[in-house]
């Protein structure tokens, strides 16, 4: 399809090409994000924005790819940016934990109710943790020790292993927080 007849007939045509690759787009996020479906329908609705967009303002005037490729690559860029952001945030938040106690106030002075809603889920998720995670993860994020010193004061054979068990404990922490 040319590009310039999309945009001719572009109501129509938007409509012909959302459907066309919605379901498509949806399957292959939820198998290679493991995002949540309505993570997958948002980077979808983002993908056809900013297709149409482009389209509109000329900045795409030849495509080197099909259309559907186009779009599968604006929300796998969607997709991983999302995923950076909690990552990020997620580690933030485990800074800001210690086995349910109250957090530093200086980090939270502009903690919105969705921010309290996701540090009390923290904590649940925390609190429902074997008590080697929460060691690990308090003594990591919370009191910032190292892992060699980790390793020595857990136990831990060596520091790698006691990375190992940092990773699954935060991967625990993930897939609760996020509902995988």
């Amino acid at each position: 399809m040319e590009l310039q007849a999309l945009l001719k007939n572009e109501q129509e045509v938007l409509g012909q090409l959302y459907t066309a690759y919605r379901e498509p787009f949806l399957q292959w996020a939820l198998k290679h994000y493991a995002c949540s479906i309505e993570e997958a329908k948002d980077a979808y609705q983002h993908s056809i924005l900013v297709f149409y967009e482009k389209l509109r303002q000329e900045q795409l005037t030849v495509l080197k790819s099909s259309i559907k490729t186009y779009l599968f690559a604006i929300g796998k860029n969607h997709l991983r940016e999302r995923f950076r952001y909690r990552q990020k945030h997620t580690s933030n938040e485990l800074v800001l934990l210690q086995h349910g106690e109250q957090f530093d106030v200086s980090m939270t002075n502009d903690t919105t109710d969705e921010d309290s809603e996701k540090i009390a889920k923290m904590q649940a998720i925390l609190g429902q943790l074997g008590s080697k995670c929460q060691q690990i993860l308090r003594l990591f994020y919370y009191e910032k020790k190292g892992m060699e010193e980790i390793a020595a004061k857990l136990s831990y054979s060596s520091t790698g292993s006691a990375k190992n068990q940092k990773y699954k404990c935060l991967e625990q922490v993930r897939k609760k927080f996020f509902n995988r």
